[in-house]
C-alpha cells in the first residue's frame, strides 16, 4: 500500500530525482516518457533510492518543451505513487526548492558562467550557455504557475470533533511543511489532499488544548505556520488495559526476518491512542498519532520488506 511505501522507499529522495528529470526536460528517463536510465538501489539499512544516469536529453539540447507537464508517464505504478497526497507533497516541495534555488537566474548564471569561462581560458572554444539560461528561465516560469495550483495557507479548523473517544483535528498546509507538530511533538497526520490534513489526538476528561505548528523537512518551525484549537470533553476516558491485547505472535516465520506481532482492540466502541507506547522486547515505540480503532488490528513487522 502507499502507507507501507513510506517505510520501504526514501520518498523525499525519490521525488527530488523525479522532479529533477522534469525540470530539465529529460523525457528519456524513468517516470517520464521512456521509462529508463535509472537504477533503483536498496542499501542494507536504509529504504530504496533512485540513482539517475545518462541524463543527456536536457534543457535546450533535446529536452522537452519548457511548458511540458509535470505529471504523467508510461509507468502506472510510479504514477500511483506520485499521486498519493503525502508523497505528491514531496514532489511539489522539490519543484519549490528548485525555483527558489538553482533555477534562480543569478544562481544558475554563476554556476554556468564559471564553467564556461574555465573552458574559454583552456582554449576549448565552448558554445554560449545562453540557450541553457533561457530554457531554465522559461521552465522556472512554468513551474511557478503550476505551484500556484497547489498553494495553501497554514490553517487549523476551529473545531475538534470526536470519533470513538479520540479527538480529530484538521487543517491545511503549504507544501513546504514536511511535518505537523502537535503540542511540541512531531505528529503523524493523514493527508486527504495535497493541502488538507487530518490527525487523531488523545482526549482527557476536562479541557484539552492543542498547539499545532508546521515544520520543514529538517524539523524547523516555518514562519507563520502555527495555530491552536481546544476542546472541552466531559466523558470518562476508558482504560486500554486488558482491552488492547496481543492477538498473534509470529516468532518463527518461513522467511527470514518476517516475524511480526499483532495487536487487537477488543472494544466495540472505543479507539485508543498509542502515541509513545513502547513494546517491551521489540525496542519499538509507537509514533505520535498512532491509534487503533474499535475491533481494529495493528501489526508490527520486524522487516517491512520481508513481511511484504
Amino acid at each position: 500500500s502507499d502507507l507501507d511505501a513510506a517505510g520501504l522507499v526514501n520518498v523525499e529522495e525519490f521525488m527530488r530525482v523525479l522532479a529533477m528529470e522534469r525540470i530539465v526536460g529529460n523525457w528519456d528517463s524513468y517516470g517520464y516518457a521512456r521509462g529508463k536510465n535509472m537504477f533503483a538501489y536498496k542499501p542494507t539499512q536504509a529504504p530504496w533510492m533512485l540513482l539517475p544516469w545518462d541524463v543527456d536529453f536536457v534543457f535546450s539540447a533535446g529536452g522537452n518543451s519548457t511548458t511540458d507537464p509535470l505529471f504523467g508517464s508510461n509507468e502506472p505504478v510510479l504514477d500511483a505513487l506520485r499521486a498519493f497526497p503525502e508523497f505528491q507533497r514531496a514532489y511539489w516541495r522539490a519543484f519549490e526548492n528548485a525555483v527558489n534555488g538553482p533555477l534562480q537566474a543569478t544562481t544558475l548564471a554563476a554556476r554556468l558562467d564559471s564553467h564556461y569561462n574555465a573552458l574559454v581560458a583552456a582554449g576549448v572554444g565552448p558554445g554560449s550557455p545562453q540557450s541553457l539560461k533561457n530554457y531554465a528561465a522559461q521552465r522556472r516560469t512554468f513551474i511557478v504557475t503550476q505551484l500556484a495550483t497547489v498553494a495553501a495557507p497554514f490553517s487549523v479548523s476551529p473545531t475538534v470533533t470526536v470519533s470513538n473517544g479520540l479527538g480529530v483535528i484538521s487543517g491545511t498546509a503549504p507544501v513546504n511543511v514536511g511535518t505537523v507538530a502537535v503540542n511540541g511533538a512531531a505528529w503523524t497526520v493523514r493527508w486527504t489532499t495535497v493541502s488538507k490534513w487530518v490527525a487523531t489526538v488523545p482526549l482527557q476528561t476536562g479541557s484539552n488544548f492543542f498547539a499545532v505548528v508546521g515544520l520543514d523537512v529538517n524539523g524547523q518551525a516555518i514562519s507563520g505556520a502555527s495555530n491552536s484549537v481546544s476542546r472541552a470533553y466531559d466523558v470518562a476516558v476508558p482504560s486500554p488495559v486488558d482491552t488492547v491485547v496481543i492477538n498473534e505472535i509470529m516468532y518463527h516465520p518461513v522467511l527470514p526476518d518476517a516475524e511480526y506481532v499483532e495487536l487487537f482492540n477488543t472494544s466495540t466502541t472505543s479507539a485508543f491512542d498509542l502515541s509513545g507506547w513502547s513494546f517491551n522486547g521489540l525496542s519499538y515505540t509507537f509514533p505520535n498519532g498512532t491509534s487503533i480503532g474499535p475491533r481494529g488490528f495493528l501489526l508490527l513487522a520486524k522487516s517491512r520488506a520481508a513481511f511484504s
